[in-house]
């Protein structure tokens, strides 16, 4: 009987650890003492052993363990839902001070992002949808719009054949959209069963057009205040995001009193959520521990941890991990991560130049192209890839002792700092060492002191 290679051990006090088995997700508070039974078990019947084996902190066997996750792997692939991810254009009103696609239209001649999908790409990519469904496991599907900017004005026509093709196949809708043009489409999303939108703001009025403007530097928060009541008087499902950052963190609370006073916090139809900001996706990824830090600091300070009405969405931002839902209270059991990417698996996005992607970030980006819709459907090597990228396939994951807290980390990172999806990045393995051992105790403290209940 030894100590499974899963373990997460984190100090988190003078004589406190935290105990995590990546495998169960079942966490402990032990001392110093049960440490050392952990490190030199008994095998002839010591409590503490016999605890430590029934909660699978102590194993009698690598192959059993290596074989209960791999059948896990295995299982979470034929259970994934599928998102058919339908880029209407490229072409957007923003200029977002982060849009990740920037770095994507620089590669490309002036007005490359104006292309709109037309009616002949429209029954292709559905043609491709379906036969991509046909090779692919999955318990379901559903559709996204996505852009650019899905919902502008010029591009109605097109919109409504994309839905009415979708909803003639038995197909639900849910869109991204920047929120100041949807007014125009409110009767489509009625008729074709778009389920929900998803529309970004970054913080109260100012912090949020310094960050949202349009092309002519103009703000957008009123425009999209105003629409999303006429969504909301539509019954239409709207989730406000917030995407956090250094310059923003401070303003959060305002942008949740904004919310109160709209009635927006007690409304059945808004969902809210928060995310770090994503970095452009041709840089380095930035360090996550630092604003995650700073956001908990925040969130002590301020004390709205405890308010039942943002306690939720405040949760699931940091439940990054599956060590931070168990510290939270929230893990299931065998809550495993064998890729961080959640597209793996599940996401299929389709452009108007007739090109498969598997990321969003990399939309445009014909090196990350996974296939072709249009003229006929064809998944090229490069899907097969993104499909096998998963710590089982990285022989640095492998060894690693945060494997499955990490997943192997973010691929177009790792293509980016490595030359390859199939190596992680070793800053990103450096910011999920300094995740464990610095937030996860900054974390597990906070609740200690009752951050999060009342």
């Amino acid at each position: 009987m030894h100590q499974s290679r899963l373990n997460t051990l984190v100090k988190v006090g003078a004589n406190e650890y935290l105990l995590f088995n990546q495998v169960t997700g079942n966490l402990a508070l032990v001392d110093r003492e049960v440490v050392d039974v952990l490190e030199t078990p008994d095998n002839e019947g010591d409590p503490v052993s016999f605890l430590l084996k029934e909660k699978g902190f102590l194993i009698e066997d690598d192959l059993v363990e290596d074989a209960d996750y791999l059948c896990s792997v295995l299982k979470e692939k034929e259970e994934s839902i599928m998102r058919h991810i339908i880029v209407v254009t490229y072409q957007c009103n923003l200029r977002c001070s982060y849009c990740y696609q920037d770095d994507v239209l620089s590669t490309h001649p002036p007005g490359w992002e104006t292309r709109v999908l037309t009616r002949q790409l429209v029954d292709d990519l559905y043609d491709a949808i379906l036969s991509a469904e046909d090779i692919l496991s999955h318990t379901g599907s559903y559709i996204v719009l996505y852009g650019g900017e899905p919902f502008l004005f010029q591009n109605r026509e097109i919109v409504e054949y994309i839905l009415k093709r979708g909803k003639d196949l038995g197909y639900t809708f849910r869109a991204i959209t920047n929120g100041t043009q949807v007014e125009a489409f409110v009767e489509m999303f009625r008729e074709y069963d778009v389920r929900s939108l998803s529309i970004t703001l970054d913080g109260p009025k100012d912090i949020h057009n310094s960050r949202r403007c349009k092309a002519n530097g103009e703000g957008t928060f009123d425009d999209i205040i105003t629409n999303i009541e006429i969504l909301l008087k539509n019954d239409i499902h709207t989730r406000i995001r917030t995407n956090i950052d250094e310059q923003n963190l401070e303003y959060i609370p305002q942008l949740l009193r904004f919310f109160e006073e709209r009635g927006w916090t007690d409304n059945p139809y808004i969902d809210l959520l928060f995310a770090f900001t994503r970095q452009r996706y041709q840089r380095e990824v930035q360090t996550i521990p630092q604003s995650y830090s700073e956001f908990l600091a925040l969130l002590e300070r301020l004390d709205v941890g405890k308010d039942p009405r943002y306690r939720d969405v405040i949760l699931d931002l940091l439940s990054g991990t599956t060590l931070a839902k168990a510290v939270l209270g929230k893990v299931q059991p065998s809550g495993l991560t064998y890729w961080q990417c959640p597209a793996i698996g599940h996401d299929l996005a389709y452009d108007p130049y007739g090109n498969i992607y598997v990321c969003q970030q990399v939309l445009g980006d014909e090196v990350h192209s996974v296939g072709r819709y249009s003229p006929t459907f064809e998944l090229t090597k490069s899907f097969e890839l993104w499909q096998d990228r998963t710590i089982l396939n990285m022989p640095q994951c492998l060894k690693c002792e945060y494997a499955l807290l990490c997943g192997g980390g973010c691929p177009i990172s790792a293509f980016n700092t490595t030359g390859t999806m199939m190596r992680p990045s070793q800053s990103q393995c450096k910011n999920v060492e300094t995740y464990v051992h610095e937030v996860i105790p900054q974390l597990y403290r906070m609740v200690k002191r009752g951050v999060f209940h009342e």
